[in-house]
């Protein structure tokens, strides 16, 4: 999410909180205290005690928006948490302690569990309403791909036509194509070969095979979810759960 657009999210946030605290506050003084709600000093009070959010949301949804990598985001937090909570804390002791209301001590116990609470609150509604997953990388269109694969046979290497592959499957560092009646190898990994393979023709159903979708003769489903897959020239593969919805989606596409 944009900046500015996260600004607004944690100001909003933050507000309507205050709002929902203020009208929490009213309701309790008219329907269990009795008496007539004292709007100004409840808006006073709420903002002694949670006004600090409205400018500290916007840093916590900004910092929690960082893209670093693993170990510096978690150092990143770690201070964010920490000036967060001790910041929004600070704000109603010291409002405490020169009106008088309560002690040191006695102020801190109070606010301090309750914005480490709201800063678990916060990081929440980030998660929740602003966080934005980047998009995956687009797929390669099938312009873009290439007709043949470059594999080896022996000491050579030769190009096979596309069309001709029926499958590739795992094989320690390298993959084996199934193409022509022969069995060729590629020094990559199944992930790599997936990509450069058109996802009109091909699709994987399990984390070691992938089979040529005209290929496909039957798919037994077993009752666990996962399966086999049986081609034209009578070869058996297991099918994982996980690739059955999309490999039943392309068969059904290619109906």
């Amino acid at each position: 999410m944009y900046p500015a657009l996260q600004i607004r999210a944690a100001l909003f946030a933050s507000g309507l909180f205050l709002v929902g605290t203020c009208v929490y506050c009213l309701t309790y003084q008219a329907l269990v205290w009795a008496v007539t709600p004292d709007v100004t000093r409840t808006v006073i009070t709420a903002l002694r005690e949670w006004g600090a959010w409205l400018l500290v949301t916007p840093v916590v949804f900004h910092a929690l928006g960082r893209s670093t990598n693993g170990t510096r985001r978690l150092r990143e937090r770690a201070i964010t948490s920490a000036l967060a909570v001790g910041t929004t804390a600070l704000v109603p002791v010291l409002a405490d302690v020169l009106t008088q209301t309560r002690g040191v001590e006695a102020s801190i116990a109070i606010f301090l569990p309750r914005n480490a609470l709201a800063f678990g609150v916060a990081c929440l509604v980030w998660k929740v309403f602003v966080r934005r997953e980047p998009a995956p990388a687009p797929a390669p269109s099938p312009a873009a791909l290439p007709d043949a694969l470059l594999v080896s046979k022996g000491a050579d290497q030769c190009l096979v036509a596309l069309d001709r592959v029926r499958r590739v499957s795992a094989a320690g560092n390298y993959v084996e194509v199934h193409a022509n009646g022969q069995t060729y190898l590629m020094r990559t990994t199944l992930g790599q070969a997936e990509g450069r393979l058109p996802s009109t023709r091909f699709v994987r159903i399990h984390r070691s095979h992938i089979v040529a979708i005209d290929e496909i003769e039957r798919i037994r489903v077993q009752r666990s979810g996962s399966g086999v897959v049986i081609l034209r020239d009578g070869c058996a593969l297991p099918m994982s759960k996980r690739y059955r919805a999309a490999l039943q989606r392309l068969r059904m596409l290619r109906a």
